[in-house]
């Protein structure tokens, strides 16, 4: 305890003999105080900015998930492999799936009696 109150009173003294006043050591601990206060608002600008790319990001994704799910569900595609079809469901962004069934592969009579069969389930369909 003796040794801070010297380390102290030395300070002080020392402060005084340099001719830096209270003042000028208030200034400088003013100026400190509000360099920290302008990199805080600088954080919490940069994190709002951030929320509002990431909150808009998210509004454009449930849109266009809603904009799919609005369309028809099934469709008939080419399939990436030559000259065969396949029925591509929208909802999933993937090739459609009956029972173990992928429906890849298809000629376009098989894809339009499955897309007939479909559509009289009540699913909706999409025929190119």
């Amino acid at each position: 305890m003796l040794r801070t109150s010297l380390v102290f009173v030395s300070t002080a003294l020392l402060l005084a003999g340099c001719g830096r006043g209270l003042t000028q050591v208030e200034e400088a601990a003013e100026d400190a105080r509000i360099s920290t206060e302008r990199m805080i608002d600088n954080a919490e600008a940069r994190s709002n900015a951030k929320q509002a790319e990431i909150f808009a990001m998210a509004a454009k994704m449930r849109r266009e998930e809603t904009e799919s799910r609005e369309g028809p569900r099934y469709e008939a595609r080419k399939d990436g492999a030559g000259d065969n079809w396949m029925i591509y469901d929208n909802r999933t962004g993937a090739p459609a799936t009956i029972g173990n069934e992928v429906m890849m592969g298809l000629t376009r009579a098989q894809v339009s009696a499955k897309l007939s069969h479909m559509a009289s389930d009540g699913d909706q369909v999409f025929r190119k």
